[in-house]
């Protein structure tokens, strides 16, 4: 039986059509109901679906296909299950960026094996972009920032274990795996560049807080009569359940 053939010979206008409406629907379920947890079952099982949209169209099943297929099954129920559930500093961004890359290698073997000629061997190699795609959306758009500095900041303001959670965060480096016992002595000029521990992720208390101390109140000069931060505003629902 003949390959399904919608509007393209890669699927690649299908899957962006799909990935897109998806998103933007359980964007504005999570926008609506001021509930952003929807937004990481969205992005977990949004590849479940294209996985099974693209294998199901491709009639002829290879076994590097369906290797590939499974793999990605897997971590994207590993990843929604992650991202549903409590977090880790490392585990989720360098599982995402290795995910990236095996997969990557593995579609494009038919090419380099040269099983395959023409459009398809390009499209094939066109697939090294998603990795870095990946990789860069998790280190400067949607992954780091929206997680490590708020983050941080939640737990100073509140002082939920803040003291205990301010070591481990010296001790364990954001991206790459390595020794805490090692990284935590490591001079900051390294862990700046080499290990990615950008400014952007680091939260100091007295640059990004209005707080003197963990869970105290705010400084004398933001506390106004009756004692009353002049720096605060209504919380949202989000800021609320952070």
């Amino acid at each position: 039986m003949p390959a399904i053939h919608v509007l393209d010979d890669y699927y690649l206008a299908i899957t962006a059509f799909i990935t897109v409406s998806y998103q933007l629907f359980f964007v504005a379920i999570a926008y609506t109901c001021n509930f952003d947890k929807l937004t990481d079952l969205a992005g977990g099982s949004n590849f479940i679906i294209l996985a099974i949209t693209t294998l199901s169209l491709n009639h002829h099943h290879q076994t590097h296909q369906l290797v590939t297929t499974f793999f990605l099954i897997t971590w994207a129920i590993r990843l929604t299950t992650f991202l549903l559930s409590a977090s880790s500093k490392q585990a989720n961004m360098t599982a995402s960026t290795r995910c990236a890359k095996t997969t990557y290698m593995i579609a494009v073997s038919p090419a380099a094996d040269g099983f395959v000629h023409g459009q398809a061997y390009k499209a094939l190699y066109a697939t090294i972009l998603d990795p870095f795609f990946l990789t860069f959306l998790l280190l400067f758009v949607s992954g780091m920032p929206l997680s490590e500095r708020p983050k941080a900041k939640a737990r100073y303001e509140s002082n939920n274990n803040w003291q205990a959670y301010k070591r481990w965060l010296d001790h364990t480096s954001i991206l790459i795996p390595f020794p805490p016992q090692l990284y935590e002595k490591m001079p900051k000029i390294l862990k700046r560049t080499i290990f990615l521990e950008l400014p952007m992720y680091v939260f100091d208390p007295k640059k990004h807080s209005d707080m003197s101390q963990p869970g105290g109140a705010a400084d004398e000069d933001d506390v106004g009569p009756g004692g009353d931060d002049r720096g605060s505003t209504p919380q949202s629902g989000e800021e609320r359940l952070i």
